[in-house]
This record gives C-alpha cells, sequence and structure tokens, in this order.
C-alpha cells in the first residue's frame, strides 16, 4: 500500500476500508418517505417566512418613520426659518423704506419749511420786523401842546375808548371840541358812532366845568337802564383829565332813570386799561374797563389779564407775568417776579402804555420797571421812572 501523499487520498482509503452496508428497502416506498419529509420541511420553512416579514415590514416601517419624520420635521423648521427670514427681511426692508420715505418727507419739508420761511420773512415781514412799537399813548415828554380829549363807546355800547387829539397852541381848545367828530372814523376804526356831533360845549377850566348845549333829542340818553351810565361815563372820560366835576345843561335833559336835571356830576371810577379792536377795525386802542373803588393796584394786574372775547377786549398784561407791586409814595414799581421770559416788542410795549395809564387812574404820577431785563422798549427808557401819560389814543384827521 502506498503512502497517501494529500488529504483527500486518505479520506479515500478510509472510505474504502469501511464495512459496507446494503439497503434492503423498497426504491418507491423509500421515495415516498423522502418526498414526504421534503414537503413538510418546505412546509415549516414558508410558515417561518411568512410569520417573518410582517414583522420585517412593521421593522423596515418604523425605520423609515423614524428617517424620514426628523428630515419632515427639519424640513418645516427650514421652511419656518425661511419663512421668518423672509417676513423679518421684508419688514426690515419696508422699515428702511420707510425710513428712507420719511427722510426723504423730512427733507421736503424741511426744504419747504425753509423755502415758507424765506417766503415769508420777506416783504411785509421785513417790514414787520424793523418796525418801531407803536405806543397807544402821548407821552409828557412828545408835546407841551395844549389835547383835546374825546370818547366814543365800543361797538355793544359796553365800554368807552378815550381819544385825544393834539392841537395847536395858538388856538381856543373849544373849537377843536366842537368839532371832535370830523376826526373820529368809526367805520375803519369799528367803534359806535359818535353821539356828541350835535352838541356844544363850553369848556371852563376855572370853575372846573363844562357848560353842554344838547340837541331837543338826545337818544342816547333814553336807550334803556346803559344809556344813562355811558352817557355819563363818555362825558366824564372827555372833561374829568381836565378836572371837571360837572355838566351844565343850557337847557334841562331828561336822563332815563336819572330823571329831567338841569347838571351832571362827573364822578372819577377806578379803571384799567384793556386792549380793544373789533372784527371791523383797522386799528386797536385802550379801553377802560371799570373796578371797584376798593381794588388796589394789584386786583388791577389781575383784572388787566383777562380776556373778553364776547367784547374784542384782550388782556394787555400776559398771563404768565408774575408783577409785583411796591409803592414809594407817589411813584409806583412793578417787578418782574418771573422765570417766564419778559414780553418785547409790542407786546411789552402795549402792557408798558396800558400800566401807564392805570397808574394815572389811581393817582400815580411815575411808574418803574427795575428789572425788566432791557433798557429800552420803544418810546420808553427802562432804566428810570416813567411819567404817566398825558392821554391815551392820539388821533388826527388822518388816522
Amino acid at each position: 500500500m502506498k503512502k497517501p501523499n494529500s488529504s483527500e487520498d486518505r479520506l479515500k482509503e478510509a472510505l474504502s476500508q469501511m464495512p459496507k452496508i446494503h439497503d434492503h428497502q423498497d426504491k418507491d416506498v423509500l421515495f415516498q418517505r423522502i418526498s414526504s419529509k421534503r414537503r413538510q420541511v418546505q412546509g415549516r420553512q414558508k410558515k417561518k417566512r411568512v410569520a417573518i416579514m410582517p414583522v420585517l415590514a412593521s421593522v423596515m416601517a418604523l425605520g423609515l418613520v423614524l428617517i424620514l419624520v426628523p428630515l419632515i420635521l427639519n424640513e418645516g423648521v427650514l421652511q419656518q426659518n425661511a419663512g421668518e427670514e423672509k417676513a423679518n427681511h421684508a419688514l426690515d426692508r419696508a422699515k428702511t423704506s420707510k425710513e428712507e420715505s420719511g427722510s426723504r418727507e423730512t427733507d421736503q419739508e424741511s426744504g419747504m419749511s425753509k423755502d415758507s420761511a424765506e417766503k415769508e420773512i420777506t416783504g411785509e415781514t421785513y417790514s414787520q420786523l424793523d418796525k418801531v412799537p407803536e405806543s397807544l399813548v402821548i407821552h409828557s415828554k412828545d408835546t407841551e401842546r395844549p389835547i383835546v380829549h374825546g370818547a366814543v363807546a365800543d361797538l355793544q355800547r359796553q365800554y368807552v375808548i378815550p381819544l385825544t387829539l393834539v392841537v395847536p397852541a395858538a388856538v381856543d381848545k373849544n373849537d377843536f371840541l366842537n368839532k371832535l367828530g370830523q376826526y373820529v372814523q368809526e367805520d375803519r376804526w369799528g367803534t359806535s358812532n359818535y353821539v356828541f356831533n350835535n352838541t356844544s360845549f363850553q369848556l371852563d377850566e376855572t370853575n372846573q366845568q363844562v357848560v353842554a348845549d344838547f340837541p331837543d333829542t338826545f337818544p342816547i340818553a333814553e336807550q334803556g337802564s346803559n344809556g344813562p351810565y355811558m352817557l355819563e361815563r363818555l362825558l366824564t372820560s372827555m372833561f374829568r383829565p381836565y378836572q371837571v366835576e360837572k355838566v351844565v345843561f343850557t337847557e334841562k335833559i331828561t336822563i332815563g332813570k336819572i330823571g329831567t336835571v338841569k347838571e351832571l356830576p362827573l364822578r372819577h371810577r377806578k379803571m384799567v386799561y384793556k386792549s380793544y379792536q373789533s372784527d371791523e377795525g383797522n386799528r386797536s386802542f385802550l379801553i377802560e374797563v371799570p373796578m371797584n373803588e376798593q381794588a388796589d393796584f394789584t386786583a388791577a394786574i389781575t383784572e388787566m389779564k383777562k380776556d373778553e372775547k364776547g367784547f374784542h377786549v384782550s388782556g394787555t398784561v400776559p398771563e404768565a407775568a408774575d408783577l409785583s407791586v411796591t409803592v414809594e409814595g407817589e411813584e409806583l414799581r412793578i417787578s418782574f417776579d418771573t422765570e417766564e421770559p419778559v414780553p418785547h416788542g409790542q407786546e411789552l410795549v402795549t402792557m408798558i402804555d396800558a400800566i401807564l395809564m392805570t397808574a394815572k387812574n389811581f393817582g400815580y404820577e411815575q411808574v418803574f420797571f427795575p428789572n425788566a431785563g432791557q433798557e429800552q422798549a420803544g418810546p420808553y427808557d427802562l432804566t428810570k421812572p416813567i411819567n404817566v401819560p398825558r392821554g391815551a389814543n392820539p388821533i388826527s384827521p388822518s388816522s
């Protein structure tokens, strides 16, 4: 026996030495047994495959869900973030556009405002800026010439508007007193009519009286309860500056509830001065407003701040002005005790006019404004006391 040289040869040799076994089973029977066993094995394998498939499907589905859901969620988040980013971007664009538009509008408005301002500060405006504030009184230093006092009522006949006319020194004041109506321009001024056109006056300063020749009919004397009062106030405003104490009538006259009288006393009454200008008027006036006889000058200042729009009357002291009043003999001192700016220009001049006329009515001769914050206001030197005026509302044939 030769030596085996490989595992295959050794295997063949080992098999050849095994005992021989003979199968005496019928071949057909054996074939049927083998076929039956094969079918059973195939059935079990099929059942196992059938049972495993749903599990695999479920696992695969779950796997797909686990895989897809994050993707979907991430996509949704991305889309949401993209949407928010788009919205924010759109908002930023809109905001930027609005700011640019607002900036352009502001620039345009600034340009328009500047243009408007430049247009406004031309012509008449420059004239107004250069215009010296107008005083509504006749100052003691202005003239030593004689003056004639007149008076008219406002449109509603509630208050008296004093008038002052400077006349030549060589003439008789009575001549101008009796033609005063020629210088009154009611239509242009927006006042009531001058009621003494047909009345003759003869001023007698020596005896402190005026002789008046009234016409047979004198309507104002019969105009209700206010007519007699207004008549007395007009005569007082015209003649009390001459220290006249009464009007003597050449003939008895019936004056409403006062009755038929031969003379009418003219009583001094405390007055403050405010500003009057009607819608129809082309100029403003200082107007007399009665005060309580016990009122002091502090109360007068308070009253001078009040407007009466229904009568076209405005206060002559600004509401914000906090003024303190002290008296030194016949001099009145008016101090500004306020952080608000002191009035200036026309407003300041009109305030000084009104305070001076009110001070004159209260019996003072000078007024000093120690802390006005400026040395000059219109015709007024504010560094020293100011004499009270000679009269209010100067008029002339060309007024």
